[in-house]
């Protein structure tokens, strides 16, 4: 699954639609309620941030990162958790 998404085509020239799907996807996999989903301008800042920051990682990389870190199975530093307190920010993301 890894090499498959590290050879998709990157967030940078892929169609914004597709990132935001990834974003959905990632939202609902935490369990972050819709009503705290980012809006209007804190969306746009956030696929700002993704594509500027992680353009050259592919959408397949969010949804894998995101299923990798609720199973467990990435190495966090001490004090790092994957739950977003009801905040999907920039911060959070990366």
């Amino acid at each position: 699954m890894f090499l498959q998404a590290l050879n998709a085509a990157p967030i940078a020239k892929v169609p914004i639609d597709q990132v935001k799907e990834a974003l959905r996807y990632a939202m609902v996999k935490i369990g972050l309620r819709s009503q705290n989903w980012p809006q209007d301008e804190e969306k746009a800042l956030l696929l700002a941030h993704i594509v500027r920051e992680y353009g050259n990682h592919t959408v397949e990389e969010i949804r894998l990162a995101f299923d990798m870190a609720i199973a467990g199975k990435l190495e966090l530093l001490p004090g790092e958790s994957v739950n977003c307190y009801e905040n999907f920010s920039c911060l959070y993301f990366s």
